[in-house]
């Protein structure tokens, strides 16, 4: 799944535990114009299988679906979303 807003390129997938070197697990932030990851990690939690399969974006916000059972640490069914300013 890939989403793009606010100059920030989003993808989901069925990946981890890491993700170009670095810890990233189903849910990564790449700037679109070097393909680099940025800092920003949410934290998804559980089987990297099924992973992330939707999302979805608008100026301020990501919304993301799929098999994680966490976020950050805190429990989370399925469906997130992350308000940016």
């Amino acid at each position: 799944a890939v989403a793009v807003t606010d100059g920030t390129v989003y993808a989901g997938g069925h990946f981890g535990p890491v993700f170009a070197g670095q810890t990233r697990h189903q849910l990564v932030a790449l700037d679109p114009t070097t393909g680099r990851l940025t800092d920003w990690d949410p934290h998804l939690g559980g089987p990297d299988h099924p992973g992330v399969w939707a999302l979805a974006a608008g100026p301020s916000f990501l919304r993301v679906g799929g098999g994680f059972r966490t976020v950050g640490g805190l429990a989370q069914g399925r469906f997130a979303e992350f308000a940016f300013q």
